[in-house]
């Protein structure tokens, strides 16, 4: 009689267990325009408003880093890093990546095309806003994953 009690109860909780696993994915959008960077957000090319933190040099930047944080954090986690690097004239960009932190989306996986996707426009909209400088990424988990496959990627 247990047995015939057990397949059930264990089939339910594999059940509800797999089910727990499951992804909620949302993708970046259609490109609407070229990414920018607005007073307290990386504006996306899909119009996506992703929460930056600058951290800024009080003269002209020698370098701009853009730090992308880890999986279940937020650019909060580059705070010590931004402002030590400011006091040493480099600029730092910091945003909540897609699904995390108050980004767009947050609690879904946005995937790694738009991962990437939102990190080449970050780089864009820096270059453009200092073109003097060079542009470094500095990724902590799953930014540095991220900056290893943009890295490597056509664009």
């Amino acid at each position: 009689m247990h047995r015939r009690l057990h397949r059930p109860l264990l089939t339910l909780v594999l059940a509800l267990a797999v089910g727990a696993c499951v992804i909620a994915y949302r993708s970046m959008g259609p490109a609407a325009s070229e990414p920018i960077l607005a007073s307290e957000a990386l504006i996306a090319a899909d119009g996506a408003r992703l929460p930056l933190r600058r951290f800024l040099p009080p003269t002209r930047p020698l370098a701009v880093v853009i730090a992308l944080h880890g999986m279940n954090d937020y650019s909060n986690a580059f705070t010590e890093t931004g402002a030590y690097l400011a006091a040493h004239g480099i600029a730092t960009y910091a945003y909540d990546q897609r699904g995390f932190g108050a980004g767009a989306g947050p609690g879904y996986w946005p995937g790694v095309p738009s991962l990437i996707g939102d990190l080449q426009g970050a780089v864009r909209a820096v270059r453009a806003a200092h073109p003097e400088a060079p542009v470094h990424v500095l990724g902590e988990s799953m930014g540095g994953a991220v900056a290893m496959v943009a890295a490597t990627s056509a664009e």
